[in-house]
């Protein structure tokens, strides 16, 4: 979840979504809120981009890949002398 806001030319952008992990529905939200910014803003503009909680950011989310990080890791596996 985040929250845009507007004083003058400074639009605001609040992460609120505990720890920030990207994952398609962040950056959906986040392109959307730019669009929202290049849409308002009538030349320079000014974005700060901020986060509620203990983490600004806490990088990509990759709960989805488990399967596929634990099949590379095990393909890459240098494998053991008979």
């Amino acid at each position: 979840m985040m929250t845009l806001t507007k004083d003058g030319d400074v639009h605001v952008l609040v992460m609120q979504n505990g720890e920030n992990t990207i994952d398609l529905e962040f950056l959906r939200e986040l392109n959307g809120h730019l669009d929202e910014v290049e849409k308002e803003s009538d030349g320079a503009c000014a974005l700060v981009l901020t986060a509620e909680g203990k983490f600004f950011c806490n990088g990509l989310d990759l709960t989805p890949h488990r399967g596929r990080i634990a099949h590379a890791e095990e393909r890459n596996r240098p494998s053991r002398p008979s």
